[in-house]
């Protein structure tokens, strides 16, 4: 049947199938996870960098992949967006940053 489908011009992969594997591609890697915590958090970019032991640059370029794999154009809207699908625990590490405050 899906040899048919496909010499048709059919779809032979089903849309459940489709959505899974698009909504596990969107999902975060555990150090994305550790990172929108923090941005969550208000942690600066360079207490981000000390709290996973990474570049402050390195920090921004993954902040900018966030951005544009999760459409969105600011700090604000990736933390609220990862709240809204419920990947911030509000435990781990984002307890622990400081911001001099």
């Amino acid at each position: 049947e899906a040899i048919q489908a496909a010499a048709s011009g059919r779809a032979t992969y089903s849309v459940a199938a489709a959505a899974a594997d698009s909504a596990a591609a969107r999902t975060p890697s555990e150090q994305e996870l550790r990172l929108l915590e923090l941005v969550a958090s208000g942690a600066s970019n360079a207490e981000i960098a000390g709290e996973l032991g990474i570049p402050a640059k390195t920090v921004e370029s993954r902040l900018h992949r966030l951005f544009g794999r999760y459409d969105v154009l600011s700090r604000t809207e990736l933390a609220s967006f990862a709240a809204q699908q419920g990947w911030l625990t509000g435990q781990g590490t984002a307890g622990r940053v400081s911001n001099g405050r």
